[in-house]
C-alpha cells in the first residue's frame, strides 16, 4: 500500500481476502486507523467495483470526478485489483489522486505484480496456517509408548513386553532363538 501511495499518490487502500466462494471479508487497511472494526466490510462477487474486478479478474479503474456540489473538490479515484495465483484469492482497492488520473501502462504493470507478490503472500500465509492445524492435530493424536520404559513402539515383543523378556512370556521367536543358538 505504501508503495502504490509512494509511486502514484494513492493514499488509502484496503485488503479483502476471500472467506468463502463468492464472498470477500476486509483483511487489512491503510492507513491503519486504530480503531477497532466490529463487523468488517464485506462484498459478493460482482457486486461494486470490487466485485466488479473479482468477477472478470481485471484491474478496475473508476476516475476521479468533481464532488456533486460542482466545487473543484474531486472525490478521487477508485483503483481495485484482482489476487489471483492459480485461484482468486482477493482483491485489493486503492483511493487516490482525483480527477485526471488514468490507468496508464505503467500504473497496470505494477498493480499487477503488486497484486501476484500479495496473493503469492497471502497462499504462504494460509499454507503455513493449515501446516501449524495439522501439526497440533498430529500432536493431539500422538501415539504413547505401550510398555512401561519403552520409549519405541519397534522394541516391544507380544503383549507389550520388551523383545528381551519375550521367552519369559510365551513368544515362541524368542525361544526358537535360543534352541538354535544351543543346538549351533
Amino acid at each position: 500500500m505504501n508503495a502504490m501511495k509512494e509511486k502514484f499518490g494513492f493514499g488509502s487502500g484496503s485488503l479483502f481476502l476471500t472467506e468463502d466462494r463468492d464472498t470477500f471479508g476486509m483483511a487489512a487497511c491503510h492507513p491503519d486507523t486504530g480503531e477497532a472494526v466490529t463487523e468488517p466490510e464485506s462484498f459478493r462477487t460482482g457486486e461494486g467495483m470490487r466485485g466488479k474486478a473479482a468477477e472478470r479478474g481485471e484491474i478496475s479503474l473508476m476516475p476521479g470526478r468533481p464532488d456533486s456540489a460542482g466545487e473543484n473538490a474531486s472525490s478521487g479515484s477508485l483503483l481495485c485489483a484482482p489476487l489471483t495465483d492459480e485461484g482468486l484469492c482477493g482483491v485489493m482497492n486503492f483511493h487516490g489522486p482525483g480527477e485526471g488520473f488514468g490507468l496508464t501502462d505503467e500504473v497496470r504493470v505494477f498493480l499487477q505484480a503488486v497484486a501476484r507478490l500479495t496473493a503469492v503472500n497471502v497462499k504462504n500465509i494460509r499454507m503455513l496456517e493449515d501446516i501449524r492445524e495439522k501439526n497440533a492435530e498430529l500432536e493431539r493424536l500422538r501415539v504413547r509408548p505401550r510398555a512401561p520404559g519403552c520409549d519405541d513402539a519397534r522394541n516391544v515383543g507380544l503383549r507389550g513386553v520388551p523383545a528381551s523378556e519375550g521367552e519369559a512370556s510365551g513368544d515362541r521367536s524368542a525361544g526358537a532363538d535360543a534352541d538354535r543358538q544351543e543346538s549351533g
